[in-house]
């Protein structure tokens, strides 16, 4: 990805979302991006759009292959002073990168201005919040996040909620036979979840931690899961 060209596209969609002239021949020409503002989407997030009012002829495009615009794509505006408003529908490829990413749709019209698209790496995990690894250069968009359940040795129930785009699984990767984890609800629709954990209380004073593999989609996230040891007893 060029940074500073997706950098560009987002001063450019901030600063340059309305224009409109009345020139000296009393010509009338107005272009403006009504929304995204900024588009936010989760990596299995596909569906969007772009709302936009022009009075002159028109395009869109976009140099991203993981932005696809829908329906017609240029236009015309046959009468004069008039000031008409579209809507296209925009579809994303799922984010698979494991990384944030930021693309654009430019407006080409009597002026020139783009919508931003900000899409995440990961799923919209609500519970357990995750922790920022790297910003998107110098702003606050976060590029790789992790996720953990850290919990003492004593807690038997927990949860991993969040919000799936598409169909979901949940895996947990209980290694050396020791299923000490257990979810009550391991796959389903896209919608809202709360998934409730069980965990047998850990025994021994070593800390111990297993992860699960939530997938929407075809993307997938790594939750690690972490159950403290017990304190180790005093003489």
């Amino acid at each position: 990805m060029n940074k500073k060209f997706a950098a560009s596209a987002l001063l450019l969609a901030g600063a340059m979302l309305g224009m409109v002239s009345c020139n000296k021949d009393n010509s009338f020409h107005a272009t403006s991006i009504n929304y995204p503002y900024t588009g936010i989407l989760y990596a299995d997030q596909t569906l969007d759009s772009i709302i936009f009012s022009t009075s002159d002829a028109w395009s869109l495009s976009t140099p991203y292959d993981w932005i696809h615009i829908q329906g017609k794509t240029q236009g015309t505006i046959k009468e004069e002073m008039a000031l008409v408003t579209y809507t296209n529908r925009v579809q994303f490829d799922e984010n698979t990168t494991d990384s944030t990413r930021i693309g654009h749709i430019q407006l080409n019209s009597y002026y020139t201005l783009a919508a931003a698209y900000i899409q995440y790496g990961f799923i919209n995990i609500t519970h357990p919040d995750y922790k920022v690894e790297s910003f998107y250069g110098n702003s606050r968009v976060p590029t790789k996040v992790s996720f953990t359940i850290a919990d003492s040795a004593n807690v038997s129930t927990d949860s991993i909620c969040f919000v799936a785009q598409k169909d979901w699984k949940l895996e947990i990767k209980n290694e050396g036979g020791d299923a000490w984890v257990t979810a009550n609800k391991t796959q389903g629709n896209a919608g809202k979840q709360s998934i409730r954990l069980s965990l047998t209380q850990n025994p021994g004073t070593q800390d111990r931690e297993t992860k699960a593999i939530l997938t929407s989609g075809t993307v997938k996230n790594e939750i690690t899961i972490r159950q403290f040891g017990k304190p180790e007893k005093r003489d």
